[in-house]
Order: structure tokens, then sequence, then C-alpha cells
């Protein structure tokens, strides 16, 4: 089937079978279910085209309500060619305003294939006409561009650890003639033919022809030994490329053979002719050279850049878990010898002594990206060394790979990793040195700096995570008692700390021998490592918002749940912003500083619209849920602050975050503040489509910033023309000042 036959074949059929939108990989699978049930082609290429406008709104552009966009659509691309695919996209947009009972002005491009092309030419020409340069190489050298790729086994990078293929590229532009070769040849001096060449060459002597027909060599006495001997004539003779040909003996004509290629002068395992340029397609910059002093440049041209716009995403993710000397709480150990030692003080003082070597492991995920410090300051001020405080290693394929196999417990990606998480504590952290105990405790109500909520519970999905992680681990035996490991997840209330403070005794009473005083002595380390570490990331962010309006540039704030903190759940696209200037931040990490509040909310407060800066009931009423209700704050947040710009992540099937999408939206948007979402992420990172997303926000944030530099020049203008007028009506008499007040 030809590609133009596609809409005919496709407006045959009476019927189509339903496609899931999503992944071109699983649409794949379904072709060839829908083959083995019995449907016809025509009807399978109706139903692919029914399901690409879904593909395009709302698996991509992740928009359900289109008509929120407005009533005017421009279909352009080269699909537009596809009449069947219009025919979809049109019933699927109409099926947008059935609601409103508005009927969308629906157009196709004149030049749909030719459209994306159009835009560019414009965009270069605005660029133009701003200052930039051109690199276009022009038309004719274009026509004449040659190119080759590789990619195997040499094109490999090893910069890190992954160990991408590369594809090379090897452009040139000069038609595929070298320098050498561009000269004018006559009649007598032309390029031979192949079939001139090979006469040639079958008419050429042999070696062993040419050897016969040398004179002979006299003997020569030997320099190493002083004895004159007799030895046979070698024919030696130095290599020179051939590079012409006789036509016939005695002729003076020659033709000339092509010359051997000549390489560039470079450490490559791939050599690069000259006069060609070399182009690596790569998933990351540092893969886009191959010479180690070049990465190491670029590598310290990426840091420089990450110094100066802090990613608070990535510096919550490290900070909470360094350790901080804290002050040691715990009792003493008591004494064991004497007439009336009791055998509960005897047990006590074993536990007390065994906490100078004991070790807990506790699994990196969840909401411990906002208790660590908690936990690290609890520990330590019981005696535990720092060292002994495990945390399992961050989330990455692998990991998730590795433990995977016992068994998925729920869609929801981040509670899936608990069973890797833990299987990586046992199979690595306790391999390397035994664990004593996996501490993983059910976070039930967490603590919130908002005020006027319903309620500060946790996700009830992450809340019986680590009892569901225990049945994976416990079903057919008992893996944590098989390595003499003790593994603990109490329900915590980290709201109230006179509850935290009684499940925290009763969970580690037993174990370390702490008595009541003793452990709420360490609960008040603990919170107090909590508070200062919350502290001092957002007096960071705070500094580095206030450099952002200094100097007229943009900062993204990741609207998303504390364990989007990890980078193996992110999927690291905070870091692609990082790496293109844009300073990060998260809900978490936002600074609360008085002044700073009243600035963004106090208006409201005072027309009595909200009862405080960090109150949230005139845009949400379901304020139970900590990290939603916190995320919905977020975005107020940076809705009303003019450097911000919002980027909404969520993970695939949360929840709690689908009825908060429009939410969110409407907050961001109803402020006019640039809006982005990277919804559905999962274990799946598809690395090339994050980066054309980024590049694309990328794009439109220069844009947008652009624009605001020249608002803000204009009010500037106005504010100081507006100023001299006054001063020049205050300097004129009075009279005449009054009049012109009044208008006369």
């Amino acid at each position: 089937m030809k590609v133009e036959e596609f809409a005919d074949i496709a407006f045959a059929a009476k019927s189509m079978p339903s496609f899931g939108y999503g992944c071109a990989v699983f649409m794949q699978s379904d072709i060839v279910n829908f083959q083995r049930q019995g449907w016809r082609s025509e009807e399978i290429l109706a139903g692919l085209a029914d399901v690409l406008p879904k593909n395009v709104f709302l698996y991509v552009a992740s928009i359900p309500n289109l008509a929120a966009l407005g009533t005017r659509f421009v279909l352009q691309g080269g699909t537009q060619n596809n009449l069947a695919v219009v025919k979809a996209e049109v019933d699927f947009i109409k099926s947008s305003f059935r609601a409103n009972g508005k009927e969308p002005e629906i157009i196709v491009h004149e030049h749909c294939g030719e459209s994306g092309a159009i835009g560019a030419a414009q965009e270069a020409l605005r660029l133009w006409r701003n200052g930039r340069e051109t690199t276009v190489i022009g038309l004719e050298a274009v026509a004449n561009i040659r190119y080759h790729t590789t990619r195997n086994e040499d094109t490999r990078c090893y910069f890190c650890k992954n160990n991408c293929l590369r594809t090379f590229i090897d452009v040139d532009v000069t038609g595929g003639q070298s320098p050498e070769h561009n000269h004018t040849l006559d009649a007598a001096d032309r390029v031979a033919t192949e079939e001139e060449i090979a006469e040639v060459v079958s008419n050429l002597p042999s070696l062993e022809q040419i050897h016969a027909n040398l004179p002979p060599l006299e003997s020569q006495g030997s320099c190493s030994t002083g004895v004159g001997h007799s030895s046979p004539s070698i024919f030696k003779a130095k290599v020179e490329p051939l590079v012409q040909i006789q036509l016939a003996p005695g002729s003076n004509k020659v033709v000339e053979l092509p010359k051997p290629a000549e390489f560039q002068a470079r450490k490559t395992k791939v050599p690069l002719r000259m006069g060609e340029q070399r182009l690596i397609i790569a998933t990351c910059e540092k893969g886009t050279v191959e010479d180690l002093d070049e990465m190491k440049d670029i590598k310290a041209d990426i840091d420089k850049v990450k110094v100066v716009n802090p990613n608070y995403v990535d510096i919550a993710a490290r900070d909470v878990f360094r350790h901080h000397d804290v002050e040691v709480v715990s009792d003493a150990i008591p004494a064991t010898r004497g007439l009336f030692i009791s055998k509960a003080t005897k047990e006590r003082a074993s536990q007390m002594e065994r906490r100078r070597d004991f070790r807990v492991g506790i699994p990196r995920l969840l909401n411990t990206y906002t208790y660590a410090p908690f936990f690290n300051g609890y520990f330590a001020s019981l005696g535990l060394k720092s060292e002994n405080i495990i945390y399992s290693d961050y989330t990455t394929p692998e990991l998730y790979r590795a433990g995977a196999s016992r068994g998925a417990i729920d869609p929801c990606y981040p509670s899936k990793i608990g069973i890797a998480h833990v299987y990586n504590l046992l199979a690595t952290k306790h391999v390397k040195k035994p664990l004593h105990a996996i501490w993983f405790p059910m976070y039930d109500v967490l603590h919130s700096h908002l005020v006027n909520l319903t309620g500060s519970n946790a996700c009830p999905t992450v809340t019986a995570t680590p009892e569901t992680v225990k049945a994976a681990f416990t079903k057919e035996s008992d893996i944590f008692s098989e390595n003499n490991i003790l593994y603990m997840d109490p329900i915590l209330n980290l709201q109230d700390e006179k509850i935290c403070a009684d499940q925290m005794f009763k969970a580690w009473g037993p174990v370390l021998g702490v008595t009541r005083e003793e452990n709420e002595r360490a609960i008040a380390v603990g919170f107090k490592s909590l508070h200062e570490c919350e502290a001092e990331i957002r007096r960071q962010a705070r500094e580095t918002l206030d450099q952002l309006e200094r100097e007229d540039r943009i900062g993204i704030v990741m609207l998303g749940r504390v364990y989007h903190h990890d980078p193996g759940l992110n999927h690291e696209i905070m870091e692609e912003f990082q790496k293109l200037g844009y300073p990060v931040f998260s809900q978490s990490t936002l600074p609360l500083d008085e002044d700073l509040l009243d600035r963004l909310f106090g208006e409201e407060v005072r027309a009595g619209l909200i009862t405080h800066p960090l109150d949230i009931s005139d845009v949400w009423k379901n304020r139970y849920s900590t990290s939603t209700n916190h995320k919905v704050w977020a975005a107020k947040f940076t809705a009303r602050h003019p450097n911000l710009v919002a980027l909404e992540v969520s993970s695939f099937k949360c929840g709690h975050d689908a009825p908060i999408y429009g939410v969110i939206e409407g907050i961001i948007e109803q402020s006019g503040t640039p809006y982005f979402s990277f919804k559905d992420l999962d274990e799946n990172k598809p690395t090339g489509s994050i980066r054309i997303r980024v590049e694309t926000i990328d794009y439109f944030l220069q844009r947008y910033r652009e624009d605001i530099i020249k608002r803000r020049h204009i009010e500037s203008n106005i504010e100081t023309q507006l100023a001299v007028f006054e001063q020049t009506l205050r300097s004129q008499p009075r009279e005449r000042y009054e009049m012109a007040v009044a208008g006369y």
C-alpha cells in the first residue's frame, strides 16, 4: 500500500477497532491483536487515524479540554495531507465543544506540509532583524552536501557508565571533491575511467619479473663482524601511492588515478576525511565529542551554568540525606555490677551498648525525601553513628530491574519501587556490611506550613507501601528473619510531635533500650534537624529568587510531590532546564519570608479573600492531602510571582493528582503565567522525547523573557515621562497647575 492511498482505504471501512492512545509500541501490539481477531486492513487504518488526535492532544500535549484554548484551530504539518487523519482531528476537536454549545473554526493550512519550514524562515528573519547573524551556508552549498553515517561499537561513548551508542554523521560540503582535486584537467591529463585502470593494471609486470631484471648487487662486508660474505639481493622500494598510469608503452599520455583519501589528524576510532565535519548524535552533551579534554571542557561549562542557576529539586534530594552534628541526648549506660541490679537494667544496658554498632537501613523513596533529616537527628542523638544510618541507593533503572522480580504492588511507580529499594538494602548494603534493622515507617499524617486545612494526610497508597513491601519478602519465606534483620514499619504521625514521640518510643524502646524521657529528647532533636534543613534550603531559594528579580530572568517551579525530588522519578528533567540556564524550585523549597508573602498575597488577605498568605481555601476545598495542598499553594505562589513559570509533573495514574489537574492549570493560566507539564511519568525514560520538549519550552521561555523585558522597559519609560510631566506641572504657577489638573 502506498501512503497516498491511506485515506481512501480507511474511508472504505464500515467499522473500526478502538486503539488505546499512548506509546507506539503498544499500538503495534494492538495491530497484531486486531489482525488475529479478524479486523480487515481498512478497518485497522481507520482506527489508527481515529486515535491520532488522542495521541496528540491527550498523550503528548496533555490538553483534555480543547475548548479552553479558544475556538480557532489551524491544522498544519504533512500529516494533514491524509484526509482520514484530518476528519479524525475535526471530529475530536468538535467533541470538546459539545458541552458549551459553541462551534469551533477549524482551518487546514494551505501549505500544511511546508508550514513548519515557513515558520522556521519567519523565525530566522525575526532573529536577523534583532541583530543575529545567519549561519546558513547557502542553497548551492546545501545541494552539494554529501554525508555518510556510522553507528557501531566504534562510536560507543565511554565517558560515563551508561556506555551509550552514538551516531556519527560525517558531512562533506565540498560536493565530494577534496581541495586538491578542485582543478581543471586537460585532455592529456584526465582522471582515468574504471575500465582503463583495470586494463592497465592487468598489464603491469609482477614483482618477480621486476626482481629478475634488477642488476646483481656486489658482496658487502658485515659491519657487525667485519667478515665479508655474499648475500642475495633484496628488492626494496619506498612505498609511494600510485597516482598515474601510462596508457601504453612509449606513450606520453597518462591518466591520473584518484588520490588516496587523506584523514584529519585527530584521536578517533572512526577516521574523518579531510574537508569533512562530524556531527555526533548522542543522548547527552558529553557524548557529542570524542576527545576526553573536549568532554571535560563541556562538563566544565555545564558546571559553571549549574552553579549560577541552582536546581533546588536536586539540592533538596541531596541535602536531606546529609548527616550533621547534633546534640547527643542519650542517657548514660547504667551500671550492671552490684547486688541489687535488676534484670531489666542489665537488658537495657546491653541494648544501649548495642547502639554504637547498630546499623539501620532506610529505603530512599517517598516521604523519606522530607523526613530523612528527622530520622538522622533522632538516631544520632541516641548515639548511633552516622555511618551506620544506611540509605538505599538513588532510584535508577538498574536498581528497579534488580528488585522488581519479586512482583509489582501498584500501578503507581513511586510506590512500586519500594520493593526494589528494600531489595537494594538486602542484596547490596547488607551484603557489604550486615544490617540489624530496616526502618520503613508508614507515613500517615504529615507536617505542613499551610493554614486552614481540613487534614494533613499522606497518600493512602504511599502509607500502605511498607506493608505491601513486607508481604513481598515474607510471602514464601521470611527473607528478613533469614538474614537476621528486623523489619520495622510502624505508622507515624509527623504533624503531632507528642503522638509521634509515642509511636517512635513503642518502635525503638524495645530495640535500643530507649526510655520515654530519652525518646522525647531525641524527638526534639529530630524535629529541630528537620526544621533547620527546610529553613536553610528556603533561605538559599530566596537569594536565588531575589537575583532573578534583579536580572529580569526566569525561574521554573516544579509542581509535584516531594518524592519527585528523586532523580529516578523525575527523569532528571529539572537538570535539563538547569543546564539551559533556568534555576529550578519545587513546592517544598519556595521561600516563606513574610515580606515576600505579603508582596504576593497581601492584597488578597486585606481584601478578605483569604485569611493568610498560606491559605488555599479560595481555590481548593478538599484540603486533606498534604502533598496536594502544597502543590496547590505552590501554584498560587508561582502565578503571582512575575519571574516564575510552572512545570507540573505527575506520575502515571496518580489518583491524588488527577482531580487537581484543572485546578493547577486554571490557577496558573488565570494570571497569564506560562504553564507546562510532564505527566504520566513511569519507569520508562523517553530521553529523546524529553529533550525535544525541553528545547521547545526553552525556546518559548526565551521569547517570553524578551516580551517581559520589553514590557518593563515600556512601563519604566511611561513612569519616567509621567514623573517629568508631574514635575513640569508642579513648577508652573499654582493657577495654571490647578487648571491643568481640572482639564482646562
